[in-house]
């Protein structure tokens, strides 16, 4: 459970133009339940509003002979759109997935677009023209919550305290170290705002020290895990498995046990814009994301709609990451979903880092999709894996595009092909077999 001054932080960050002492107000009604504190200062609001209401007398003016006449509301600045409009609150937390959330008076959240391709032919092109709605953030910081409205799961004190601390200890060490990426966006070469590392098991970077690229760049070379890197890995690689055995299986990703042997380690200060992570992954991945330090926000959002709830493509989800916190991001996260580190002007410190927050994604390279199995472009360069989710047609494939313009100065290549998931699959079939057969003799 949350201490009172992080609730008041979580408070703040969603109620940006509300008075601190409102907030504290509401917290103690609720007993330091944010949720009901949620409630409680809505309603407290409503009921201010309320007073301020528009009246009639708002839109007409007297003359000296007591009559009125109609003020022209057109150019009138002191007009409520909202007159006579009495929407029903819910509960931020406790409702179905499919549900249409709305709150009893507006709330100042960030605006999502719909994201758009630059590859006209995997443009989604939708039947209607049905403007989107804006729907406000929804926070989540329990992890039954958490689970019922994405495809994750979050594990909190993941690892024991003592192995938590020295993880957190060894990478602020390092991270002073640990460098920044460096790539081109819109013809000007721009610069990641944390810092990060890339870290593999013993063994793997021996031979692999030169498969690793980031927009299109080659990255520095890895490093290898240290003694308490190993030591999560190794339970954080038993807890996600142990989960998995209660889920069904894709065809498409990994069939054996899922084995993390590379890890991106990153340094926040501030945030990380919206991403997703496939290449060298290959489709479907699973990633398991540590969070040490400073407790921030994650957010997720939805880029592919659901069937029975369009709107959910541009609902923004905030979950709450505190130190020690693992967030297993299940199929297929990585395809439908975008993830971000959102900026805060304030996030719930930790004793040790201060407002530092430590982020270590645990992965496992699949050597089916290694570099020496990615397709290169024109350009000399990896190719980089993509799904299709807004084309009807070709919804669900998969394609490698030229991924040289964060590396080339903004220039492409423009090197397009499909990828063949089901003849993968049946060669990887093959290789299991062979390797039975082999272990048989």
């Amino acid at each position: 459970m949350q201490t009172h001054s992080q609730n008041i932080e979580t408070l703040q960050d969603i109620f940006k133009d509300a008075e601190k002492k409102d907030l504290h107000k509401a917290l103690r009604l609720a007993d330091n339940d944010i949720n009901q504190a949620i409630e409680i200062y809505l309603e407290r609001r409503r009921n201010y509003n309320a007073l301020k209401q528009t009246k009639i007398t708002q839109f007409i003016e007297s003359d000296e002979k007591g009559k009125y006449k109609v003020i022209d509301t057109a150019t009138d600045t002191a007009t409520d759109s909202t007159i006579g409009q009495s929407p029903k609150r819910q509960k931020i937390i406790d409702v179905a997935a499919s549900s249409t959330f709305k709150f009893s008076t507006p709330i100042s959240v960030q605006s999502q677009e719909t994201p758009y391709s630059i590859n006209n032919a995997l443009k989604w092109s939708p039947g209607s023209t049905t403007a989107r709605k804006n729907l406000p953030v929804l926070l989540l910081h329990d992890p039954v919550d958490v689970s019922h409205h994405t495809p994750c799961t979050l594990l909190l004190n993941v690892l024991p305290q003592e192995l938590a601390t020295s993880l957190l200890l060894k990478c602020l060490e390092e991270s002073p170290s640990w460098y920044k990426y460096e790539w081109y966006l819109f013809d000007r070469l721009v610069q990641s705002t944390h810092t990060s590392a890339f870290y593999v098991r013993k063994g793997e970077g021996d031979k692999r020290d030169d498969e690793y690229y980031f927009n299109g760049k080659k990255m520095p070379e890895p490093r290898f895990f240290s003694k308490e890197m190993e030591e999560a890995r190794l339970i954080i690689m038993d807890v996600v498995n142990k989960l998995r055995e209660t889920r069904q299986k894709h065809p498409y990703e990994i069939q054996g046990r899922w084995e993390p042997n590379v890890a991106a380690a990153n340094c926040y200060a501030n945030s990380r814009g919206e991403h997703d992570d496939l290449t060298l992954l290959g489709p479907r991945p699973i990633i398991g994301s540590l969070s040490l330090g400073a407790t921030r926000q994650f957010r997720l959002r939805r880029i592919v709609p659901s069937a029975k709830n369009p709107d959910t493509a541009s609902r923004m989800i905030s979950i709450t990451l505190p130190h020690n916190s693992l967030l297993i991001m299940w199929p297929p996260c990585q395809e439908e979903w975008k993830h971000e580190v959102c900026p805060q002007a304030i996030s719930v410190p930790h004793s040790t880092s201060g407002p530092t927050r430590i982020n270590i994604t645990f992965r496992h390279f699949r050597d089916d999709y290694s570099i020496d199995n990615t397709p290169k472009c024109a350009c000399g360069l990896p190719c980089a894996l993509r799904p299709v989710m807004k084309k009807q047609a070709n919804y669900g494939r998969y394609f490698y595009m030229c991924y040289a313009n964060g590396a080339e100065q903004g220039k492409t290549c423009q090197h397009f092909e499909w990828l063949d998931v089901e003849k993968k699959y049946k060669e990887w079939q093959e290789k299991e077999q062979r390797k039975a057969k082999k272990e048989e003799e």
